[in-house]
């Protein structure tokens, strides 16, 4: 702090009640003896000056605290602004469909961020029907591999099983639609991009055999497995492939 007060954050309260007081530290209408007449001594009056600031300090201290950053409140979502950022239609022109892996397993703090991105992901009526299984060790992979037996599958370190539990989806009234699967569709996405932001791959599987899947994961009566996403570092030499899409002329019609 410099020598006249700057970057003080009381510093206003200080001037304005020294104003007030005068230089006594009284007020300019009280008198050492008027204060004694109130049952009060000039002593107590200062005690009262040093609980006063005191109270103002811890305050401020507070205040500042709780504003200084209120997305840090949200939790682990702080990983993921921790990423390196992505102009939005470089992002989606660069995730493609990864179909061949290193081996190494992707840092633990970015799985964490590309978790986080799909558990922000929304929901029909917020209901978050989906969970995300984690499929690490050799066995478990071993045994998902069996639901969709393909060479590059199994290249992979590690894979992102969506399920729905379809007793917490949002059931559409008109026509009895269920959206679990649209939910947890959301949610896929949402990983494939933070994916392709933290330099890691991603391929949307499927077309497994469920009945394999469900004997590979602890799944509840109520739960569907319904994507399967392998996740890594691209293979070298992987590189984005050109895209080949309709034209917004063959997808957009203004009534």
């Amino acid at each position: 702090m410099s020598a006249n007060g700057a970057g003080d954050p009381l510093l206003p309260a200080r001037t304005s009640l020294a104003r007030a007081l005068g230089p006594s530290g009284l007020p300019p209408s009280f008198g050492e003896r008027d204060v004694r007449g109130l049952g009060m001594h000039v002593p107590g009056l200062y005690a009262m000056h040093i609980f006063f600031y005191t109270c103002v300090f811890f305050y401020t201290c507070v205040i500042s605290f709780r504003v200084k950053d209120p997305a840090s409140r949200i939790g682990p979502s702080s990983s993921y602004r921790n990423l390196p950022k992505m102009n939005f239609q470089t992002l989606v022109q660069r995730r493609y469909s990864v179909r061949d892996y290193r081996p190494e397993i992707p840092e633990a703090s970015l799985l964490t961020a590309v978790l986080d991105a799909a558990r922000l992901a929304p929901s029909a009526c917020n209901r978050q029907p989906w969970h995300f299984y984690v499929v690490r060790s050799a066995a478990a992979r071993e045994a998902l591999a069996g639901a969709y037996p393909r060479p590059w599958f199994a290249t992979a370190p590690l894979y992102i099983v969506l399920t729905v539990r379809h007793d917490e989806e949002w059931v559409r009234p008109s026509d009895a639609h269920r959206h679990g699967i649209v939910d947890a569709s959301i949610a896929a996405e949402h990983i494939c991009l933070a994916a392709t932001e933290a330099g890691l791959g991603t391929c949307w599987v499927c077309a497994f055999d469920v009945e394999a899947a469900r004997r590979a994961l602890p799944l509840g009566t109520d739960e569907e497995p319904v994507i399967i996403l392998p996740i890594g570092y691209p293979a070298e030499g992987s590189t984005t492939p050109e895209k080949n899409r309709k034209t917004l002329d063959e997808i957009v019609t203004e009534i």
